[in-house]
């Protein structure tokens, strides 16, 4: 299931990957991605409470147990995230729990340059050796036959 995080950002639950422009910018995985995936189906700005998000991803419903797992998690997937750029995209309500925020994050355009992170071509490694090895027999046929 893809979900549309805003700026042309995708993440797709199935994978755990963040796209942009069809390119894998991040891969968000574990508790993260169950996290992410939670607060995603709420609509942006609607609050979702800790003790939800906690049912959902961990099963059970106790805060004092899973409350700290959950912050940490939360932190992590914060970094994350801020890392391709989307500011303040998690956030959090004081007693409540948290909300997307896609309408007034800060979107940070210096970090959008491909050539400053590591992107990943949705065509899958295991194709690139059968590719490369095409392109030496051509290579090699061209050689040969003229």
């Amino acid at each position: 299931m893809n979900y549309d995080m805003s700026n042309g950002y995708f993440f797709d639950y199935s994978t755990g990957h963040i796209l942009h422009e069809g390119c894998i910018v991040t891969t968000i995985t574990g508790l993260k991605a169950k996290v992410l995936h939670r607060l995603l189906q709420n609509p942006p700005g609607e609050i979702i409470t800790k003790e939800d998000i906690i049912e959902s991803v961990w099963g059970g419903t106790d805060i004092v147990i899973y409350g700290p797992s959950l912050t940490q998690q939360i932190y992590l997937l914060r970094k994350d995230i801020e890392q391709i750029g989307l500011k303040n995209y998690i956030v959090a309500r004081s007693k409540k729990g948290y909300y997307i925020n896609i309408n007034t994050h800060e979107f940070d355009s210096s970090t959008n340059n491909r050539n400053d992170r590591n992107t990943t071509s949705l065509l899958p490694s295991k194709y690139i050796g059968v590719i490369f090895l095409l392109m030496i027999i051509l290579q090699l046929s061209i050689v040969y036959f003229f």
